[in-house]
């Protein structure tokens, strides 16, 4: 990823990712780190930056230790004054809905859809992110195409 911000963005870039998984194989802690200097950095706080990335532990083994986001930024940002603006856990959340499915199939089009509704009973959409099932019947389908 750093290597591909470099050369298609033409951003330095630290790029790390870690992810602890308990004995029974579920996701224990996960976490990470993206650090891009503003245009213009000095070289010399860029040579600071790639020092402690370069020294730090790995994620997975700062996730190991319990360690915080902020104790994370003051291994990886030694020197530097840092605010914390906020924290707080991050949790992945689909936001699929049958609106947003109906949609998806009004932008088939209405000859797609009338051949969906003549074919079957019912059709069925399955999110591809949460595998929700979402069923809808024929009259359900024409009633998008009006």
């Amino acid at each position: 990823m750093a290597a591909y911000l470099l050369k298609s963005e033409q951003t330095p870039s630290a790029v790390a990712l870690g992810v602890l998984v308990d004995r029974d194989y579920t996701v224990k802690a996960a976490g990470g780190y993206l650090i891009q200097p503003l245009p213009g950095c000095p070289e010399d706080v860029l040579t600071r930056l790639e020092a402690a990335v370069y020294t730090a532990d790995p994620v997975t083994d700062m996730l190991a230790e319990g360690m915080r986001p902020s104790t994370l930024l003051n291994i990886l940002l030694p020197g530097f004054k840092l605010q914390l603006i906020s924290e707080g856990e991050r949790v992945y959340r689909c936001g699929c809905s049958a609106e947003r499915v109906e949609r998806a199939l009004i932008s088939l089009g209405r000859e797609e859809l009338t051949r969906l509704a003549e074919e079957r009973p019912e059709t069925e959409v399955i999110c591809e992110f949460c595998r929700k099932a979402y069923t809808f019947t024929n009259q359900e389908l024409r009633a998008l195409i009006r």
